[in-house]
């Protein structure tokens, strides 16, 4: 048998990532960062102070935001308009 005539299976698979996305912050047209938000793959999320209602311990937590249909922010502008709602 022939190499050419061998197929290899990773080469019809797609490359898998070594590590996770992270998070990003979103910067602006200027190039600075807007406070609060960031970004991970394709998803936009706000940093938020939260206080558990049993507890009464505040935490930071990054959480995803949606439109009022609750599909996914997916652009920059949206996502401004989603934070300044919040807070």
């Amino acid at each position: 048998m022939k190499a050419s005539d061998a197929t290899s299976n990773d080469q019809n698979c797609e490359k898998r990532q070594a590590h996770g996305a992270t998070f990003a912050k979103v910067l602006d047209g200027r190039k600075q960062p807007i406070r609060g938000l960031w970004i991970r793959g394709t998803r936009y999320y706000a940093r938020l102070n939260v206080e558990n209602p049993l507890t009464g311990i505040k935490k930071n937590q990054r959480v995803p935001l949606v439109t009022k249909e609750g599909k996914p922010v997916q652009t920059v502008a949206q996502a401004v308009a989603g934070t300044q709602a919040c807070g």
